[in-house]
């Protein structure tokens, strides 16, 4: 059940749907065939304005909700925050948005992840997967060396290959040590919420 509207970003419209009994923020915009957009993690949909209006600009209609625990939106409960329940939520924003059809899914990142999990667990909501840098899917190596599969990945060790990564990309490009400290700081207050999960 779509609750409001609010301000309009040149092709996208922001409204709040309920679902779960709580209010999710989303964008919507255009006609045609509709591509659900699933953002990646520490991230809302507001963030991909201008690849929102892109797609609505080629004739398509769009439609990127927060996902739960990010972009104002009620974190999921508990035993549900796993791709698998990302997925079953979807499905209760598309319901709850008057989305009945199948739908392209487009997830970026962490959206990536969930838009994998909506495809194989509700196959009929999917007309095509679209994933962008995606995670999700696959094994990770463990620090023993053992495979496991991507979605028993602790959050910690997420944001510690970020921090890698960032380091590796300061030396490489010589970024200055002032936006290292920033970003090494903005990881680690993401690292100590995620932990508490």
């Amino acid at each position: 059940m779509i609750v409001s509207a609010s301000r309009t970003d040149a092709f996208i419209e922001w409204r709040t749907a309920v679902v779960d009994s709580r209010p999710v923020d989303f964008g919507v915009g255009g006609h045609g065939e509709t591509v659900l957009f699933l953002h990646g993690w520490g991230l809302s949909p507001r963030a991909y304005g201008s690849a929102l209006a892109a797609v609505v600009h080629r004739g398509s209609r769009v439609i990127a909700p927060a996902l739960p625990g990010l972009g104002g939106t009620a974190e999921l409960d508990r035993a549900d925050r796993n791709f698998e329940g990302y997925a079953a939520w979807v499905t209760r924003f598309l319901d709850a948005a008057g989305v009945t059809g199948p739908v392209t899914v487009v997830g970026h990142s962490f959206g990536g992840g969930v838009a994998t999990a909506v495809a194989r667990d509700f196959p009929t909501r999917v007309s095509r997967l679209v994933l962008v840098n995606s995670v999700g899917g696959g094994v990770w190596s463990s620090a023993g060396g053992q495979e496991r599969p991507i979605r028993e990945r602790p959050w910690w060790n997420w944001c510690g290959s970020a921090m890698v990564e960032a380091a590796e990309s300061v030396h490489a490009r010589r970024i200055p040590q002032f936006r290292l400290d920033e970003s090494a700081r903005c990881l680690l207050s993401c690292c100590g919420e995620l932990m508490i999960m």
